[in-house]
């Protein structure tokens, strides 16, 4: 068979050229499985360049100034104080699931506060650091909050 094709041109070029598509579709294999293999340090270094890329940012840049606004209720005559603050944490895969704020005790912030969003009522300040909070939601099992009802005067525990 080596006799044949060494001394055919013919059958030469037709054993290279399949030669040529054998191996070449074993490196291309061979490649393929190799950056498979690889993914994993492309993600690492992509997401090390996105963390560089968003730190750059105006938006990522540590704001210290509080915006507080008071508003005062002209029916009750009581004052209120809002402090802004930004999720910076909020878990959402266990059973009792909490939020943490990037405002704490230097900010104002203290334990049992109230923490509201533009769509309603979110929770209770449950722990307060020097800069961050956590809040325990409505929604979590040990919540206890007092409620009336305005129109019947029926009070009890908010559930």
């Amino acid at each position: 068979m080596v006799l044949f094709v060494k001394n055919n041109s013919f059958q030469r070029a037709s054993v290279l050229n399949s030669s040529n598509q054998v191996v070449g579709q074993a490196y291309e294999t061979a490649n393929y499985l190799h950056s498979y293999l690889h993914l994993a340090v492309v993600a690492d270094s992509l997401a090390a360049e996105n963390a560089r890329l968003r730190s750059e940012l105006k938006s990522s840049l540590y704001s210290d100034t509080i915006k507080k606004e008071t508003i005062t209720d002209t029916i009750t005559h009581q004052q209120y104080s809002y402090i802004v603050a930004e999720v910076v944490n909020n878990s959402i895969h266990h059973k009792d699931n909490t939020i943490t704020i990037n405002r704490g005790r230097k900010q104002g912030i203290q334990k049992g506060m109230g923490v509201i969003c533009p769509s309603g009522v979110v929770g209770l300040v449950l722990n307060v650091s020097n800069n961050f909070s956590t809040i325990q939601s409505l929604l979590h099992s040990d919540t206890r909050i007092s409620a009336c009802i305005k129109e019947s005067g029926a009070f009890g525990s908010l559930m």
